[in-house]
């Protein structure tokens, strides 16, 4: 006999909240084994701030396809380490630092007004 689905909904909701934190988990290494490769093999910064961004962005399109929620702190983080790589990688003179930082607030922020609930 089936129940009325109560548990079943609240073990699919667990499920998909620890594939979730899997699937971050995963990104976020996959990026800091990105940016030690590129330093390490003398890619230099630009390049792995540049792929490391992408990596957390396509984790982001993955959250999205799988259905699960976005979190727009770790999207700001993605298109500033990106935009900080490039305009390293072109030479461009910025205050790269200062650029980062600056995204890295706005991720924060952004990140606490996407939260739902409490």
């Amino acid at each position: 006999m089936q129940d009325d689905g109560i548990d079943t909904q609240t073990g699919d909701r667990a499920r998909r909240k620890r594939f979730g934190q899997q699937l971050s988990l995963i990104a976020g290494g996959a990026a800091l084994v990105w940016l030690g490769l590129a330093l390490g093999l003398g890619l230099g910064l630009g390049a792995g701030l540049v792929g490391a961004g992408l990596v957390l962005g396509v984790e982001q399109g993955a959250r999205r396809h799988y259905g699960l929620r976005l979190d727009a702190g770790w999207l700001v983080v993605s298109a500033i380490a990106v935009l900080a790589g490039g305009l390293m990688m072109a030479e461009v003179s910025v205050p790269v630092g200062a650029l980062i930082l600056v995204g890295l607030g706005l991720a924060v922020a952004a990140s606490a007004l996407s939260r739902r609930g409490g």
